[in-house]
This record gives C-alpha cells, sequence and structure tokens, in this order.
C-alpha cells in the first residue's frame, strides 16, 4: 500500500507529497485544492489518489454532518436534544484524527487509501483515457526465465 510517489513536481507547482498534503487541509482549503489538482493533474497517480480521497473523505462527512443534524432536529422536538451533542463531538474528533493521519501519509510519500475506499480510488486514480494511459511512460520488461 505504501509506495514511493515519483519525484519532481506536478502540474499544480508542488512536489507530490506536498500537494497530497494539501488536498486534506482545513477549512475548505482542501476541498478546493482537490478540486484543482483533479482538474489541472491528469498523471500523477500519487496526488489524483490523494485528491479523490479527500473529496470522497468530504463528501462522507457532509453526509454524516446533515444526517445528525437531521436527527438532531427530531431529537430535539422529542426533548432529547442532548443526546445528539456528543455524538457530534465523537464525529468531529474522528473527522480531525483521521484527517491528520492522512496528512501525515501524504507527506511521507504513501498511497494510503482508506480500506473502504480502496478499490474505487484506485480506478479513479489511474489516468483518465486510453490517450493519457499510452502516453505514461512504459514500466521496465523483466526478462523471462
Amino acid at each position: 500500500m505504501s509506495s514511493p510517489a515519483p519525484a519532481g513536481t506536478t502540474h499544480v507547482g508542488l512536489a507530490p507529497h506536498v500537494a497530497g498534503t494539501f488536498c486534506y487541509a482545513p477549512c475548505g482549503i482542501g476541498l478546493v485544492f482537490s478540486l484543482l489538482a483533479l482538474r489541472v493533474e491528469k498523471q500523477n497517480r500519487f496526488l489524483r489518489l490523494h485528491a479523490f480521497q479527500s473529496l470522497s473523505l468530504h463528501a462522507l462527512l457532509l453526509g454524516l454532518w446533515v444526517v445528525l443534524r437531521t436527527v438532531g432536529y427530531g431529537l430535539k422536538a422529542a426533548r432529547l436534544g442532548f443526546l445528539i451533542g456528543p455524538l457530534q463531538v465523537l464525529l468531529a474528533a474522528a473527522a480531525v484524527a483521521v484527517t491528520v493521519i492522512l496528512m501525515l501519509k501524504a507527506y511521507r510519500h504513501e498511497e494510503f487509501a482508506l480500506p473502504v475506499l480502496r478499490r474505487r480510488l484506485r480506478r479513479w486514480a489511474s489516468p483518465e483515457t486510453e490517450t493519457e494511459r499510452a502516453a505514461l511512460p512504459e514500466p521496465p520488461e523483466t526478462p523471462a526465465s
């Protein structure tokens, strides 16, 4: 799962591990950077993987927030709103912990994918078209024994 990222810079002008780390930046910066990276970067699989994973994580957290808010309003109407507060705090702490871990993995040049997203991210991070795949350098051939 952890393989070294290609050396050099990406089309966004940063080293791959720095650009991958920026994908997880807080306060919406990571969301915007991930969208920009996917738009600009077509060949660096490492950056594309982290950009897609960041977008997936943002979507998951947004969905959980909407569900918790909806359930919270229902519980408040039933005078049980105090039950949702601790759950929201736990979700926020888990989200911060996962984000920090992913930032560290990206900065250490690791192609780490969350287990629930692993198969989908591998497919999404690959070049998009046959033309783009053909433009990538061929891996070295191993001699047949």
